[in-house]
């Protein structure tokens, strides 16, 4: 299970505007129980879902990564992070 007070505690989300706060709530309880394959449309739905002009921060993206990363098996983790390292090795 998800400690959520341990996500919204982190400094990334001390700033953050009510509204924007509960998005990222909903997004986290939505991939609770779920395996990537079925979080993907979830995580894709999340972004597209801020307004035009309100990009997140860096600190806010890595925090929300993370919270991805914990809501999934060990072996779903170790694919997650797979990619995104080799993501971050092409950029």
């Amino acid at each position: 299970m998800i400690d959520y007070n341990k996500i919204f505690s982190q400094d990334a989300f001390n700033s953050i505007e009510k509204e924007r706060l509960q998005l990222f709530k909903d997004f986290i309880k939505k991939l609770e129980g779920k395996n990537i394959n079925e979080t993907f449309l979830d995580i894709i739905a999340f972004f597209n879902s801020f307004p035009k002009g309100k990009q997140l921060t860096e600190l806010e993206k890595q925090t929300i990564i993370k919270a991805i990363i914990n809501s999934l098996s060990k072996e779903e983790q170790k694919k997650v992070i797979s990619i995104l390292e080799l993501m971050e090795n092409i950029t």
